[in-house]
């Protein structure tokens, strides 16, 4: 099941339930970032991995850090769907490639992988 949190710090994410009980499971969690694009002052939504250079993909949260915890709208559970798929089939393997062809390395392609990770973050807003 797709479930949607909203924490105390007011960061929002979207997963799939794995546990739900004193301490709530998820795996996946793409965490939900909002932004006013300019000029023209567009909300735009988009989503990234949680903890992208994580070794696993789920992930324990404390209830007492969650203000809510809801059943997304269809617009975001196919986006989170879309935005996964092309996630765990593109992006991780290509940062996971891009790193360990630069292990080690700290020259000025270095910033390679960092800036391909900030344009996969940003590309596919959907959400206006």
């Amino acid at each position: 099941m797709i479930t949607l949190l909203k924490f105390v710090d007011g960061t929002e994410i979207v997963g799939e339930l794995v546990q739900n009980g004193d301490k709530i499971v998820i795996s996946n969690p793409l965490q939900i970032n909002y932004f006013v694009r300019t000029p023209a002052s567009m909300p735009v939504v988009s989503l990234h991995r949680y903890m992208p250079f994580a070794g696993n993909t789920s992930f324990m949260f404390f209830k007492d850090h969650i203000i809510n915890q809801v059943e997304p709208g269809d617009g975001i559970r196919e986006y989170y769907t879309a935005t996964l798929k092309d996630i765990i089939e593109n992006t991780d393997p290509e940062i996971n490639t891009s790193l360990l062809e630069k292990e080690g390395a700290m020259d000025s392609e270095s910033s390679d992988v960092a800036q391909a990770l900030i344009e996969r973050m940003v590309k596919k807003p959907i959400l206006n």
